[in-house]
């Protein structure tokens, strides 16, 4: 697990941290997981505002970053033995379930 300054749990979290510690795990790790609470915890609380920013903070905050900084470090798969894997594919493919971020 990776300690982030300022990762709160809630719509103030560090998300631009949280990204940075991705793209800083996947310099040597072929898959980081990236857990971001704060739309899940607007959606307990049945505020709709809150969860609604909390999913344009991720998509503009997190996710936008991480796929510039993957962009811009060239990260690709280590792996060549499977001869599905292109040597274009970046190395983390996204998935998004809820408010938890697969990488």
């Amino acid at each position: 697990m990776i300690d982030v300054p300022g990762a709160t749990g809630l719509i103030d979290t560090n998300y631009e941290g949280k990204a940075d510690a991705c793209l800083k795990a996947l310099e040597d790790h072929d898959f980081v997981f990236v857990h971001v609470e704060a739309s899940d915890e607007a959606g307990h609380a049945r505020d709709l505002k809150q969860k609604v920013l909390a999913i344009e903070y991720l998509d503009t905050r997190l996710i936008a970053r991480v796929m510039k900084g993957i962009e811009e470090r060239e990260l690709r798969p280590q792996s060549r033995s499977c001869p599905t894997i292109s040597p274009r594919l970046p190395k983390a493919t996204m998935f998004m379930a809820r408010s938890r971020l697969l990488f």
